[in-house]
């Protein structure tokens, strides 16, 4: 089995466990490092390569998606 990677890139977090990642349909990608240790906390960062940055609370999974029906 061999692995070619798509993306190589420095988010500017670490996490070191229970990540995701998802190639949108508009060639973005969007990443999910869930358990970012931080000033005596654990962040949650939600990040779209060449869109915005979001974060939110500990241990949270997410995808992007067009709406409730369809996945993006």
């Amino acid at each position: 089995m061999t692995v070619t990677p798509a993306l190589s890139t420095d988010l500017g977090v670490y996490s070191p466990a229970d990540g995701a990642a998802q190639l949108l349909s508009n060639g973005n990608y969007f990443f999910v490092a869930p358990l970012v240790y931080s000033d005596n906390a654990i962040m949650n960062y939600a990040i779209e390569l060449n869109g915005t940055e979001l974060q939110g609370p500990e241990g949270y999974r997410s995808w992007r998606m067009a709406n409730l029906y369809t996945l993006n």
